[in-house]
């Protein structure tokens, strides 16, 4: 229902959408006014030098690793490509704000390869 949900929590998902933005439009209709969402990603580092070795790491190291323990190469490419086309945390924190967003915080982790975007719904209280 409209305005339904205090929060909506995803990871891992946003990445594999479609179209983000009704993806976003959706969240904001369920949402009440100043509910939360909390986006949990990947990323890729801020800064230069540890975006490239991370880049290095996915295209190079991990798929030796892959490879040697008899895993999905195909899942493997196609997290390596979505990543690589996914927006930083800056640009994907921008799209949110022009879906309607307010985005309060966003957490990098694992040297920026992980990032936590948190943004509430305008209007209302902040629910605890």
């Amino acid at each position: 229902e409209d305005a339904s949900l205090d929060a909506v929590c995803m990871s891992w998902v946003i990445r594999n959408v479609g179209d983000r933005n009704e993806v976003y439009a959706e969240i904001l209709r369920v949402l009440q006014p100043g509910g939360g969402f909390l986006c949990l990603d990947t990323s890729r580092p801020s800064f230069a030098p540890l975006r490239w070795a991370t880049a290095l790491h996915l295209r190079g190291t991990m798929p030796l690793i892959v490879r040697g323990v008899g895993g999905d190469m195909e899942a493997y490419r196609y997290l390596t490509e979505s990543t690589a086309k996914f927006p930083m945390k800056r640009p994907l924190a921008d799209e949110m704000e022009a879906a309607g967003f307010e985005v309060e915080r966003i957490k990098s982790f694992a040297v920026g390869c992980i990032a936590a975007h948190i943004a509430r719904k305008p209007g209302g209280t902040t629910p605890e």
